[in-house]
């Protein structure tokens, strides 16, 4: 499956639906693994499936957090990060060792992340490069867009907006 930069508008959509059409669109590029890797921190998501209110992958504050040698895990809880909290994150990578693997296609504008063979995650990948702000959503510079799509890559069921709080190592 090939997606394309057109997508960009896509992902961004889903995050603002509702906004005026009219409006300037932000730009966007495909995410690199450089902008991938370290302590990503939620700042909006969006579903257009139902979601159980205890649900773990829909919890309001959420971590992911991308290893250099491609691992990935999550951490979610009702309550926000702090800056401690972001400084725990490598003592927590070394004692948990995650299993999800991921990889970044910038080609395809796309991430996957593989929990376990044969199951795969698919995403749009998408970095901000100039900053949009309307009642539904404050996009700024550097922020990344990932949008889960069905596992026929047709239909974004899932649509998130994170900002890089760390990147890998940093303290």
């Amino acid at each position: 499956m090939r997606v394309r930069q057109g997508v960009a508008v896509v992902a961004v959509s889903l995050l603002m639906a509702g906004s005026v059409a009219a409006q300037e669109k932000p730009r966007g590029r495909a995410c690199t693994d450089s902008d991938v890797i370290g302590t990503l921190s939620l700042v909006h998501l969006k579903s257009s499936i139902p979601v159980h209110e205890d649900d773990p992958d829909f919890l309001p504050h959420q971590l992911w957090i991308f290893t250099p040698e491609g691992k990935y895990m999550k951490i979610g809880r009702a309550t926000p990060f702090t800056e401690a909290d972001y400084d725990r994150v490598p003592e927590i990578m070394r004692s948990q060792t995650p299993s999800t693997t991921y990889k970044v296609s910038q080609e395809k504008a796309m991430l996957v992340l593989y929990p376990k063979e044969p199951i795969r995650f698919l995403f749009s990948c998408f970095v901000i490069e100039s900053p949009h702000k309307t009642e539904q959503a404050d996009l700024r510079v550097g922020d990344i867009l990932l949008d889960m799509y069905t596992a026929d890559g047709k239909r974004i069921v899932i649509g998130h907006q994170f900002r890089k709080v760390r990147n890998f190592g940093d303290r």
